[in-house]
């Protein structure tokens, strides 16, 4: 069961239920007003599902017409991407030697899908991009816990260094906003909330975005 918050309402709404359950153990990617995941039908050609947060519906996003079972049972450990301002999926084998890169240039077109990069790197599946810098690196994070710059010219891989940070993390691209949450949310007599699923105790369990200016927050309920 699926459920949206939007701030300054005070309650969840009910949508009804999604196609399939989306992998909670990675991120959604932000696209054209909708956010996107891998599902666990991995025996199924409908493995990415979407949500509009204008519409408030979910829809299928056909993958790259040639994938099969085995592609689909390993996109579903890594998130899907966006790069060159595009939906992008990685395809690794676990332990092979190089990482492809599929981006879908016509949104929602299956024949649109178009190995972008191959890139000779080992263990390829570890590495998820996240962003295609003006100066023709490929930035991407290397199995949760450091960042790196690949430039596809010159077929160069450089660690970057981030002070501070021990543990595993995860990277997110995102446009800097000073505007405040405060001042665009509806309704009357507005206040500051952490938001929170009722199913769980951790705040992971909530995914809110900013869309269009109308803070929403999607949840799925068991």
């Amino acid at each position: 069961m699926a459920e949206v918050y939007t701030l300054g309402t005070a309650s969840w709404r009910c949508i009804g239920y999604a196609p399939h359950s989306p992998n909670g153990s990675v991120l959604p990617t932000f696209l054209n007003g909708a956010i996107h995941w891998s599902c666990d039908k991995s025996d199924s050609s409908d493995f990415i599902i979407a949500f509009d947060f204008d519409n408030e519906e979910f829809y299928v996003v056909p993958p790259p017409i040639h994938f099969g079972k085995k592609q689909k049972r390993e996109i579903y450990r890594r998130p899907i991407g966006v790069l060159l301002g595009c939906l992008c999926l990685t395809d690794a084998p676990s332990y092979g030697d190089h990482l492809d890169i599929w981006v879908m240039k016509d949104y929602a077109v299956q024949e649109s899908w178009t190995k972008e990069f191959v890139i000779p790197l080992y263990s390829g599946s570890l590495f998820h991009p996240i962003k295609y810098l003006t100066n023709g690196d490929i930035l991407m994070v290397y199995a949760e816990q450091a960042l790196v710059s690949y430039n596809y010219a010159k077929k160069r891989l450089r660690y970057l260094d981030i002070r501070g940070v021990d543990s595993k993390y995860e990277a997110i691209v995102h446009t800097p906003n000073l505007v405040s949450l405060k001042d665009i949310m509806m309704g009357d007599n507005l206040e500051v909330q952490n938001v929170r699923s009722r199913c769980a105790d951790s705040e992971e369990a909530v995914t809110p975005f900013l869309v269009e200016c109308k803070p929403r927050g999607l949840r799925f309920v068991s």
